[in-house]
């Protein structure tokens, strides 16, 4: 999940240029990114936009609409092949188990989700609830709703803030963590949406949102492991493991004491791989 494109699912001559590009997923958007009066529209081409870009190999994530009356009609054009759900303004644990339960009703599957946190109510109630459901398996931030809700600029210090207290959610949820505390909408300016990526990794990110081709290399440039940081990684997970089987609690490996939490943060790089 490097990379992930929202791909609005209305605009059909996207789709080959989805299909053709480098994101690591593509994410056909059926809430922002489509007017009201193309909804239907987007749902009627649904089916063709997964069949060109599972021909291609790609990875698919489908984003519902927020609001609670369109949503079923989004399930009900959801096939079996999309790979994720990003489900925007989360922020309620029932709402995420009711769509949870209504995919695999529908699939037989349990298809994995994304829960995109756009505003301060949405990360209060879930910093406040117990654990989220199996199937979510990714917090995201989406910041330009969130920065609009709170009336401030993407790039401020309050939705660093925020950002944070994601990443801790995320940790505490045992999830992964995507997004960047900045802005989406930068396209032009790539070396400051790089840097702005960059902030998201060291906070534990391992990958983020697109909405241009340009920003996809970006992600797939930063959330990426070198060589040597993955057999750093893998030498450390795999040792420790071999040591959990034998009932040891710390090993020294290199040179270096090796425990749970050294292993937990290395089992976490590895999601970077690939």
């Amino acid at each position: 999940m490097q990379s992930i494109l929202f791909v609005p699912a209305d605009r059909e001559k996207l789709f080959a240029k989805a299909a053709a590009g480098a994101a690591s997923v593509v994410c056909l958007d059926l809430e922002d990114g489509v007017a009201a009066s193309a909804k239907d529209l987007a749902r009627g081409q649904f089916a063709e936009a997964v069949a060109t870009l599972k021909a291609a190999g790609k990875k698919i994530a489908l984003r519902l609409n927020a609001d609670l009356d369109q949503i079923s009609f989004d399930l009900a054009v959801f096939t079996v092949d999309v790979d994720y759900v990003v489900v925007p303004k989360a922020g309620s644990y029932q709402i995420l188990s009711d769509i949870s339960n209504a995919i695999f009703k529908k699939t037989g599957k349990v298809i994995e989700i994304i829960a995109l946190i756009e505003n301060a109510t949405g990360l209060h109630d879930l910093e406040m609830g117990g654990r989220l459901p199996a199937s979510v398996k990714a917090l995201a931030i989406g910041t330009e709703d969130f920065a609009a809700d709170l009336g401030v600029n993407p790039a401020s210090s309050v939705i660093a803030e925020a950002f944070n207290r994601m990443a801790l959610l995320a940790a505490r949820c045992e999830v992964a963590l995507l997004g960047y505390p900045g802005s989406i909408a930068e396209i032009k300016d790539i070396k400051a949406f790089a840097e702005t990526v960059r902030r998201g990794k060291t906070v534990g990110a391992i990958g983020g949102f697109a909405i241009h081709p340009a920003q996809v290399a970006v992600l797939n440039d930063i959330f990426v492991l070198s060589p040597e940081e993955e057999a750093a990684a893998t030498r450390i997970v795999d040792a420790f493991e071999v040591a959990l089987a034998n009932g040891q609690g710390a090993i020294s490996l290199d040179g270096r004491m090796i425990d749970m939490p050294v292993y937990l943060a290395a089992k976490k790089k590895l999601l970077l791989r690939g």
